[in-house]
């Protein structure tokens, strides 16, 4: 809708309590119904001129992707339906329905084809998420697959987590891309690949959101959404401390093996939150560098299973963060000279599997040569030969018997050559089967980035086979070069000269 149009909040419209005190107001995530029952139908229809101004808040108010209709229903069927102002204020009412009491709906419908979704009240909306059970309420925000939500209600609410934003209909359209542009989503799945790595969540494959997803940055929140959302927080909190964890319905079972084993279970609707800014800090420092996760993990599941009380994971003594931070860098002191001479040897076995191609193509260089300073030593023992035995200085080098020994010998450098070759391709799948080998044997030593960024730095794989392929091709083409030059040129001498 425009931002010039007046901003309503469609639960507290008191001038419809004159057609009925019993009024019932609901929205969801697909609706926005307030139902007016114990209507005297009759009454209303016949004076419907003089009630239509009572509707034109919603009018006013119902964004521009989203369907208005008011239906006025007796027990049996819909009497009429109004999708605008001018149907209401041009109705002729027949008086058909004398003495019959129904209700009327006012049913806003939200689209699902566009970016964002609307709300209408804030307050029914929460009231309507916190009445299911955890499992629904993530289902309900994977299922609409929305980010963004306007919110239409007279309040100002403008807040986001780091993954939703919620805005009034004036500040909508800056906010949401202001916000969500600075938000870097491009780690999400890895991060969620490297919690679910180091612990077991039953839920894993149909709960994929993070703990920050809805933790809410801003203040200017409505104070239930916030206790909601800080009982979706730390509950996702709680998952990645955990070894084992488990959502059913409303029950949140959580299992950590620290110094000591810890088991409880939790109400979702009853989650005590007053921890949620500590767990969070220690969540993030878990994720605030390339070091090991699983490392400060194991860390923070120790930490956490002294400081709980009594092995209540709701309840806790002391800065967890803290002693997150001192305790892994303890621990990186105690393990720094170790993962150094990890990280060297790994250096050293990458560079003698280097060696190892080079001296691969040294090999096949080796072979070139020696196959032709092979060649040249028959001839000059067969010119020799020749002229030792006829004690003249001439020889005819062009002649039938030179030319029928040389073909057999050029063929048999040819499957020297094809020999050379074959073997130099198999020690390079030896070699690059043994690095792949090298890389899966530190993986239960080191964490995935560090083995990365180790490996990477080299780009080995790239580099050796390329140059390998690089030099199988350049003496393969010297060597057919040769050998065909070798026979043209004692095939043209022996017939054609």
């Amino acid at each position: 809708m425009s931002s010039n149009k007046k901003i309503h909040n469609l639960q507290n419209i008191e001038k419809l309590s004159t057609l009925s005190s019993d009024i019932i107001v609901e929205e969801n995530f697909e609706t926005f119904v307030m139902t007016i029952n114990n209507v005297s139908i009759d009454k209303f229809l016949r004076d419907l001129n003089n009630y239509s101004h009572l509707f034109t808040p919603f009018f006013d108010t119902k964004d521009t992707n989203d369907n208005l209709r008011i239906t006025v229903k007796n027990n049996v069927n819909n009497i009429q339906i109004f999708e605008s102002m001018e149907q209401m204020t041009s109705y002729a009412y027949g008086g058909d329905y004398e003495d019959e009491i129904g209700i009327v709906e006012i049913k806003i419908s939200k689209l699902n084809n566009v970016d964002y979704l609307t709300i209408y009240s804030l307050d029914l909306f929460v009231n309507f998420l916190d009445k299911k059970n955890i499992e629904d309420i993530f289902k309900l925000f994977s299922s609409f697959e929305k980010r963004k939500f306007k919110i239409l209600d007279s309040n100002n609410y403008n807040f986001n987590t780091a993954y939703f934003v919620f805005a009034d209909s004036i500040n909508f359209d800056h906010r949401t891309s202001q916000t969500l542009k600075n938000l870097n989503l491009d780690n999400r799945d890895t991060k969620l690949k490297k919690i679910n790595e180091n612990t077991h969540f039953a839920n894993a494959s149909t709960i994929k959101f993070l703990p920050e997803d809805f933790y809410i940055i801003d203040t200017s929140i409505n104070d239930t959404l916030k206790k909601l959302f800080d009982k979706l927080t730390l509950s996702l909190i709680l998952r990645v401390f955990a070894d084992i964890s488990e959502f059913s319905q409303n029950k949140l079972t959580y299992k950590m093996h620290g110094y000591k084993s810890i088991k409880n279970e939790y109400d979702f609707l009853t989650l005590n939150t007053d921890f949620v800014e500590d767990y969070f800090k220690s969540y993030e420092e878990i994720f605030n560098t390339y070091t090991s996760v699983s490392d400060k993990i194991g860390l923070a599941r120790n930490v956490i299973s002294l400081h709980v009380v009594e092995d209540d994971f709701t309840r806790i003594k002391g800065n967890i963060e803290s002693s997150i931070k001192s305790n892994y860098n303890i621990y990186l002191k105690e393990n720094v000279k170790k993962y150094i001479d990890v990280k060297n040897k790994i250096n050293d076995s990458i560079f003698s599997l280097t060696n190892k191609f080079d001296d691969a193509t040294g090999n096949l260089m080796g072979s070139f040569k020696s196959s032709f300073y092979t060649l040249a030593s028959l001839f000059i023992s067969l010119i020799l030969f020749k002229v030792l035995k006829n004690s003249s200085t001439t020889f005819d080098l062009f002649s039938i018997e030179v030319f029928l020994f040389l073909c057999p010998v050029l063929i048999a450098m040819y499957l020297f050559k094809k020999y050379n070759i074959y073997e130099i391709k198999e020690t390079k799948k030896r070699l690059i089967s043994r690095y792949e080998q090298l890389k899966n044997q530190y993986k239960d030593i080191l964490d995935n980035d560090d083995l990365k960024q180790i490996f990477e730095q080299y780009d080995f794989e790239t580099i050796n086979i390329n140059f390998i392929d690089a030099q199988i091709l350049k003496y393969n083409k010297y060597w057919n070069i040769t050998l065909i030059s070798y026979f043209l040129f004692f095939f043209i001498g022996t017939f054609c000269v």
